[in-house]
């Protein structure tokens, strides 16, 4: 709901009525458009298996924990959950600000180099298989189930 009416029980109100989300006037485009990704992306649930394999990668959910071909490869947990997010949706473009607020919880990447750090420590704590997480400039990063051309890095 995008309304001017901002008092508690109006908010209330709103909310119990089915709506996903209230913003009040006057509001941030920015804010706006950030509470719009976030209902898309609550809509748009992925099932999610306790265990997911593409090719030699084996990803455990429940047991936290990644094996490339039978190996298991020491992770952070922020790495883990780099990776998952990743593997969700393989072969799709994830945006800079998807990745932050999916790992770190917020989506603002001014400045910021966290994310890129991230993906070269995942990248080269998987060695050769690290050209699996590929990088699509001034888009995102995806993981790429079958290694071809696609990959910028």
């Amino acid at each position: 709901m995008l309304t001017a009416r901002a008092q508690t029980n109006d908010r209330i109100a709103g909310l119990e009525s089915g709506a996903d989300d209230y913003l009040t006037k006057p509001f941030s485009p920015r804010e706006l458009m950030l509470r719009i990704g976030a209902v898309l992306r609550r809509s748009q649930k992925v099932v999610m298996l306790a265990e997911q394999r593409i090719g030699e990668f084996l990803l455990d959910r429940k047991n936290m924990s990644l094996s490339i071909s039978g190996k298991l490869v020491e992770l952070t947990i922020t790495e883990l959950k780099l990776i998952t997010t990743l593997m969700a949706n393989p072969d799709v473009i994830h945006s800079r600000s998807e990745l932050l607020s999916a790992v770190w919880g917020y989506a603002d990447d001014t400045h910021s180099r966290t994310l890129d750090t991230h993906i070269k420590r995942l990248r080269d704590k998987l060695g050769d298989h690290g050209r699996h997480i590929g990088t699509l400039r001034r888009q995102g990063y995806f993981f790429q189930s079958v290694v071809g051309e696609m990959v910028e890095t």
